[in-house]
């Protein structure tokens, strides 16, 4: 075989081994883009709900400003934190159904509490004259300072 012919059949393998390469990676390439399509197709566009079991909302500086917490416990609860992070309100209800509002000082400890009942009396309408009075539930406790 003269020099010529050898260059020759070296490149042309080298070609064909570089050819069966790119067609094995276009191959796996479409069946990759075609699972993923198939995997887009079956996914809703738009989630239109959200499902955990609690909600931490943070601020830029990492720091916890919002929680919605119903994880371990048959009374679940919103907890609002200042900018340092503290809790200071509680919304969540207790064991009778009724809701309740605390708020907390900057050491965590309740400062006042609201309680909203079931049985609630009715707001008085403007212009008509006072109800009879009725069970009412609503509590509010204020800590002295």
């Amino acid at each position: 075989m003269n020099p010529m012919d050898l260059e020759l059949s070296t490149r042309l393998e080298r070609l064909e081994r570089e050819n069966r390469r790119m067609k094995r990676y276009g191959l796996a390439a479409v069946i990759g883009a075609g699972l993923l399509g198939m995997a887009g197709a079956a996914a809703p566009a738009v989630c239109d709900v959200l499902t955990g079991e609690r909600l931490v909302l943070r601020d830029e500086s990492g720091r916890s400003r919002v929680t919605l917490d119903a994880y371990r416990t048959e009374n679940p609860a919103i907890t609002l934190a200042d900018k340092q992070g503290r809790a200071r309100a509680k919304l969540a209800l207790d064991g009778q159904g009724d809701l309740v509002v605390n708020l907390l000082d900057e050491r965590g400890a309740t400062r006042g509490t609201h309680r909203f009942g079931a049985d609630a009396a009715p707001s008085t309408p403007s212009g008509n004259r006072e109800l009879p009075p009725a069970k009412k539930t609503d509590t509010a406790t204020m800590a002295e300072d």
